[in-house]
């Protein structure tokens, strides 16, 4: 019986319309939590920077907030009739957006709250690395002539490197556990565009109590993010 709960979940389009999802769920909000918690930390490590310890302490609040009010936050934001952002935009003469019923759009709230909550913590992270380097090399490639952009590119990337690749296996590893964002806003909708592997596997096994197909999904995408994760490991160890 075991075996046949793989061999279906196998054939199944569904399961394989959520591991799709799924890797661009991960790849786009972890690309978008590193880039912009990149900037941020380098706007918070300035020394132009006014007020810093205030911005650290806002920084974390939204990680302070449940998965589940963040949700909810995001679901009467962008409501399609009564949603702020809508609101916000018939206000101005444009026409609301179908943020729900549109796939595309459904994706990028969901998206949006993984972004608005984790982006804090990846830049505080970046923010711990950029504090540990040692300021005589600065001085040092400053004395040589080095330009802001060259500091940057050939110091400060390459030295806090490892800081952005744990903090990308961090992320990588919370993310597939996402699941309030699509119970709440989407459910899994419109069509599958939001069906996440965390929602089908809840789904599967709490809903229609498919337990041996949700048990074999969850094994399956375990292989599959193991593979994943040798893979980054890999290549982290052939760079250096």
């Amino acid at each position: 019986v075991g075996l046949q709960n793989y061999l279906f979940v196998l054939k199944d389009p569904i399961f394989r319309i959520s591991v799709i999802q799924t890797l661009k769920y991960i790849s786009l909000t972890i690309g978008v939590e590193v880039s912009l918690g990149f900037a941020i930390a380098l706007l918070l490590n300035a020394n132009s920077v006014l007020f810093k310890r205030v911005w650290r302490s806002l920084l974390i609040i939204p990680m302070m907030i449940t998965p589940t009010i963040a949700s909810f936050f995001f679901f009467y934001l962008f409501n399609e009739n009564y949603g702020y952002v809508n609101n916000l935009l018939k206000s101005i003469g444009m026409k609301g957006l179908p943020w729900f019923s549109n796939p595309n759009f459904a994706f990028l709230v969901v998206s949006i709250v993984e972004i608005w909550m984790w982006t804090p913590f990846v830049a505080l992270m970046i923010l711990a690395g950029l504090q540990a380097l040692r300021e005589d090399i600065y001085e040092a490639a400053q004395i040589e002539g080095a330009n802001n952009f060259q500091l940057l590119r050939y110091l400060t990337f390459p030295m806090i490197k490892n800081t952005l690749i744990v903090a990308s296996i961090l992320k990588f590893i919370w993310t597939l556990k996402v699941f309030d964002s699509v119970a709440v806003i989407t459910r899994g909708g419109p069509g599958y565009a939001t069906y996440l592997l965390g929602y089908l596997i809840y789904n599967r096994g709490f809903q229609f109590f498919k337990i041996g197909e949700a048990s074999a999904m969850a094994v399956l995408f375990l292989i599959l993010v193991g593979i994943i994760a040798r893979f980054i490991f890999n290549r982290i160890s052939i760079q250096e």
